[in-house]
């Protein structure tokens, strides 16, 4: 990875950029959906990387919202929706469900409470990319998410943060 944007960035977008790297070398999506989607970096991310695909993106901040729509234009990406959406709450987010992927860059208290939303947004099969995550919080969070069913495929670390990719059967 470039060392000039891998210094700008937060260790957690870093690692979600390498997971999201590492998920285009084996699979394609067409329906993703990014909650807690900041300035948009990882949606448009994913729109590139995973050509054709549909991305939701969502931010409880509507400043994050706005960034999010900003940044698109910029790099002549169409983003299908940026709604602002506290978790999984927008109707659209229920509506375009279920989905291959689910980006979430938060923090592992919201990333372990919302396990079974998680799930219940996700399409059999389907992949959750999980970061902000600090190490010793790992544990936790893995036990939520094998107790709602999903398996670990990959994980990044950089130090003291965790990102986890999980499998859905």
């Amino acid at each position: 990875m470039n060392e000039t944007i891998e210094t700008s960035l937060h260790p957690t977008t870093v690692s979600c950029l390498e997971a999201l790297q590492w998920l285009s070398e084996k699979h394609r999506w067409a329906n993703v959906l990014d909650i807690g989607c900041g300035d948009g970096i990882l949606s448009l991310v994913a729109a590139s990387v995973f050509d054709g695909c549909r991305v939701l993106a969502a931010d409880i901040a509507p400043q994050a919202v706005a960034d999010t729509q900003h940044k698109f234009s910029a790099f002549g990406k169409g983003l299908e929706t940026v709604v602002r959406s506290d978790g999984f709450n927008h109707p659209l987010i229920k509506e375009r469900a279920p989905y291959d992927l689910i980006i979430c860059n938060l923090l592992a208290e919201p990333l372990i409470e919302w396990s079974g939303l998680v799930k219940a947004h996700l399409a059999p099969g389907g992949v959750c990319l999980l970061s902000g995550i600090l190490t010793w919080l790992s544990p936790e969070l893995e036990e939520a998410y094998e107790r709602q069913g999903f398996a670990m495929i990959h994980s990044v670390t950089r130090s003291p943060w965790m990102t986890h990719v999980m499998r859905l059967p």
